[in-house]
């Protein structure tokens, strides 16, 4: 009796989850014209698993991982250099898939996926991706668009990382940290490692830099944050153009 009992209770905790999981999907442009009976068959399709803070999801170059969409926390996508340095690719935030190009083609994972803050993600293997392509053909129409806005994200950062000097570089970071200066940044989210894996540099040359921007004025520091002071001096090294407010 007990069985049936915790059996009933996996299932309507299952069904309840899954429920949840329908209208976060909804907000994903692949799966946003699907009726809920539909998506439900897509979800149930895949399983959903919990990763601590830390953990590592999948590999670079590990076999297909499948589709991922991220429902709570944040990822990292790291590429790893061939002396373990890091560098961070993309950073993901609810509600948003992941790992989609190894889904599409089959090939190995193209990035390291680690979860910066507990995470909560549900995955569908390589077989089940390449299922539900076949019963719901727009789904893949509607990864076009994804695949178009990231690869413009690459071509941005190839440019960045090619074109820019590091200086100009740790300056764009810090006012995408800050929201343009607006917050401040939490060293304990964005270390010194962190913060050198995004530009591709090491930690010696980031912290060498922010301490030339203390002394000019431009930020303001300590071991819990790091302030903006002047933005706009940090756009001009950016070589950015500020927008004028508008009336």
């Amino acid at each position: 009796m007990m069985d049936l009992l915790s059996q009933i209770i996996i299932w309507s905790h299952q069904v309840f989850e899954f429920s949840g999981l329908v209208q976060k999907m909804k907000r994903i442009i692949p799966f946003s014209n699907y009726s809920e009976r539909d998506l439900l068959k897509i979800v149930q399709a895949g399983a959903i698993k919990r990763y601590p803070v830390g953990k590592t999801i999948f590999y670079e170059e590990d076999p297909n991982f499948g589709l991922c969409v991220l429902l709570k926390g944040e990822v990292h996508l790291y590429k790893m250099g061939p002396e373990g340095q890091e560098n961070i690719m993309a950073i993901i935030k609810p509600v948003i898939m992941f790992n989609e190009i190894a889904a599409i083609d089959g090939g190995v994972n193209p990035d390291t996926a680690i979860a910066f803050k507990n995470c909560t993600v549900w995955r569908a293997n390589p077989c089940e991706f390449q299922e539900g392509l076949r019963c719901f053909p727009e789904m893949g129409l509607g990864l076009l668009p994804i695949l178009a806005k990231r690869n413009r994200e690459l071509v941005s950062k190839y440019s960045d990382l090619s074109f820019r000097p590091v200086r100009e570089r740790v300056a764009l970071l810090l006012l995408n940290l800050s929201d343009n200066g607006q917050i401040k940044i939490e060293r304990k989210h964005q270390s010194i490692q962190q913060m050198a894996a995004h530009i591709s540099t090491s930690p010696v040359v980031i912290s060498r830099i922010l301490g030339d921007f203390r002394e000019e004025g431009l930020i303001e520091s300590d071991r819990v944050t790091i302030e903006i002071l002047q933005p706009e001096k940090l756009y001009s090294l950016t070589l950015i153009e500020i927008e004028p407010a508008l009336p």
